[in-house]
């Protein structure tokens, strides 16, 4: 079985589509990208016996170098418990990522890392297990 090399056809055209984030290109030619900034990282919070959604009234940060932002809500169910906290709008990077809650132990990860792809910023994910306080 042969298969046919395929190229892109974004050519000069890509590049400029690339800028106003319309289009991106990938092995298969042009895509189109979704409008909007994605957060580098995105945080599931948890509580780790239970596996219950405890993101609502947690806290935390991100750190890349000298690179510092806070974790704020990202998703929610219908009902408002929010799900997922997130930060780093559209900055790809290497991050350590903390979060605080009261009632439960301190929460770090290092090495998260959200990379850079054709259509901005691809978003990390982690997710927070918090250890109830004893």
């Amino acid at each position: 079985m042969q298969f046919k090399k395929r190229t892109t056809s974004c050519g000069v055209l890509g590049p400029a589509l690339l800028t106003f984030g319309l289009l991106g290109c990938d092995a298969f030619g042009p895509r189109l990208c979704p409008l909007g900034i994605e957060p580098a990282v995105e945080v599931e919070v948890v509580d780790a016996e239970t596996g219950a959604a405890v993101a609502q009234g947690a806290k935390g940060v991100i750190r890349d170098a000298a690179y510092l932002d806070s974790l704020r809500p990202h998703a929610s169910r219908g009902d408002g418990t929010v799900l997922t906290l997130s930060a780093g709008d559209g900055r790809a990077g290497v991050y350590r990522v903390e979060v605080v809650r009261e009632g439960y132990a301190d929460w770090q990860r290092d090495g998260v890392r959200a990379r850079r792809g054709d259509c901005g910023v691809e978003s990390a994910r982690a997710r927070a297990a918090l250890i109830p306080a004893s």
